[in-house]
């Protein structure tokens, strides 16, 4: 079987998983002692199942424990609690972006009072999330670690003896797990480390050559860093592939994006490394923000001058309407930089005019909603003129006035960004 990974990193790789793979990872779930499923269970089907964790590790567990499945067609805050009632649900595996939903309900608790467990993967929780959580509904949240090569669960915080608060777990049985420094060796102590795995669930290699796939002792070098506790538990950090390096200093995305998301006013953020001409890289971050975009880069300057090491600190904060996910809520840092090149909220000042942080030194001029023959259908300002289908249109501003109705991102982009059509429409008419 051919399943694609997500992509946050570069661009998605067919992973070429045998059937002997996807069944030894449904196995070494099924060991796992206290069991994430059992045949009593009704579990939530709300993850797409054209990605590993919802196809392998809930359908796939679903038929081996001959448990029920009840399939959502979309998930909705409202309309997902009423069908957790209305079908006696007892296990909701979902991805972290469902508990922005769910926590400010005032009835939450209640809603959720079939549920028994909450199994959270395809992305980090914070731990202060799921503290929240918890406290709030009584029904015990366990994260998982796992990747589309592994098929996909690697560890569980049902494995642990005590897991910490941000843990991950430690490996379900079957799998081995280790950290390797740059060369290859164990890292000092408890220093972080690149997370390989080896188990009888690992994938053949990318298609179609099977290119980096395990190595001729079975290891798997995953991309991810973490760190392991005494207890075996690991705590993940970020990607390899992600990390910023600032005149020769590490520079994590996720440190960086977690002291952006306490400042007031900042929704999500998202870090990645820019090319610099005096320190090889600098930190560059785009944030989703409420309120006054002046008021809120401030304190985004103040709050990281305050916490992070000066190297750490963004040299450019970029305010997007919205940041690109995958289908599992992972947040596309790759995506932010094309989107944000091409769209940005618009205002009735010239880009020239425009009030400049020192965060935020560039504005980039929007492509601008055209008014041609057929209002269906929206033209791209510049040099082609091609129009762009109303439904393959992708991205609405944070606001937008007559002068510029609508900002566009280039329609290459439609798989990560779509809107209401008929919003979009509306916008060309106004």
């Amino acid at each position: 079987m051919l399943l694609y990974t997500s992509g946050t990193s570069g661009l998605p790789r067919g992973a070429m998983l045998s059937h002997r793979a996807l069944l030894a990872n449904i196995d070494q779930v099924a060991s796992v002692d206290p069991p994430m499923l059992t045949s009593t269970d009704v579990v939530l089907g709300v993850l797409p199942l054209f990605h590993v964790y919802g196809l392998n590790a809930v359908l796939g567990g679903i038929l081996h424990r001959r448990a029920k499945l009840v399939l959502a067609e979309t998930f909705s805050p409202e309309g997902t609690l009423d069908l957790v009632d209305d079908e006696a649900i007892s296990v909701v595996p979902v991805a972290p972006p469902v508990f922005a939903h769910w926590l400010p309900m005032d009835d939450l608790a209640l809603r959720l009072g079939p549920v028994r467990l909450v199994l959270s993967g395809s992305a980090p929780l914070a731990a202060d999330v799921v503290d929240r959580f918890v406290e709030i509904t009584g029904v015990p949240v366990h994260q998982g670690y796992g990747l589309t090569e592994a098929a996909p669960v690697v560890t569980s915080t049902l494995c642990s003896s005590d897991a910490e608060s941000g843990s991950v777990g430690s490996a379900i049985p079957g799998i081995e797990m280790r950290l390797i420094d740059e060369d290859g060796l164990p890292p000092e102590g408890s220093d972080p480390g690149e997370i390989e795995i080896r188990g009888d669930n690992l994938f053949s290699g990318y298609w179609p050559d099977g290119a980096d796939g395990p190595d001729d002792e079975g290891w798997w070098r995953t991309g991810d860093v973490g760190f392991l506790d005494d207890d075996g538990d690991l705590f993940l950090i970020d990607r390899v592939k992600e990390l910023v390096i600032v005149s020769g200093f590490n520079v994590y995305p996720i440190e960086v994006e977690e002291v952006l998301r306490h400042v007031d006013g900042v929704r999500e953020a998202a870090v990645i490394g820019a090319p610099h001409d005096e320190t090889g890289e600098t930190v560059v971050a785009y944030v989703v923000i409420d309120g006054d975009e002046e008021r809120v880069l401030a304190a985004i300057d103040d709050f990281c001058a305050a916490n992070l090491a000066r190297f750490k600190q963004p040299t450019e904060v970029h305010v997007l309407p919205a940041l690109p996910h995958t289908a599992t809520g992972k947040v596309q840092r790759g995506a932010c930089a094309p989107y944000d090149a091409a769209a940005r909220p618009c205002s009735k000042q010239s880009v020239r005019d425009r009030p400049r942080h020192p965060l935020h030194p560039q504005r980039l001029p929007p492509l601008r909603g055209g008014q041609g023959r057929d209002r269906g259908r929206l033209r791209r300002a510049g040099e082609s003129f091609e129009e762009i289908d109303v439904d393959d249109a992708v991205g609405l501003p944070a606001r937008y006035d007559d002068e510029v109705p609508v900002t566009l991102v280039d329609g290459k982009q439609h798989d990560f960004w779509r809107v209401d059509p008929d919003r979009l429409r509306a916008a060309l008419r106004d």
